[in-house]
């Protein structure tokens, strides 16, 4: 398990998950008010799907450059995902 999880390889990802979340967390009465249209394409929809689609591309890169064989690759990140 020490060879496979170095902390050092996932600080990008660990650094995005504190700013997503700090990102997430705050309230919404606290963000500035969002144009009309803003609202008609759903755009938080589409902020949270670009937050935790960086997560999960950063959380999946260290590994995804280590191994070679595919298999357990699909799995791993079907599980991250």
């Amino acid at each position: 398990m020490a060879a496979f999880f170095k902390v050092k390889t996932y600080k990008p990802g660990i650094s995005w998950f504190f700013i997503s979340s700090i990102l997430l967390l705050i309230p919404g009465p606290d963000l500035p008010k969002t144009i009309d249209w803003l609202d008609k394409i759903f755009f938080d929809k589409w902020v949270h799907l670009f937050l935790f689609g960086i997560l999960t591309y950063l959380w999946m890169l260290p590994y995804c450059k280590k191994n070679r064989n595919t298999g357990p690759k699909k799995r791993f990140a079907g599980l991250v995902a």
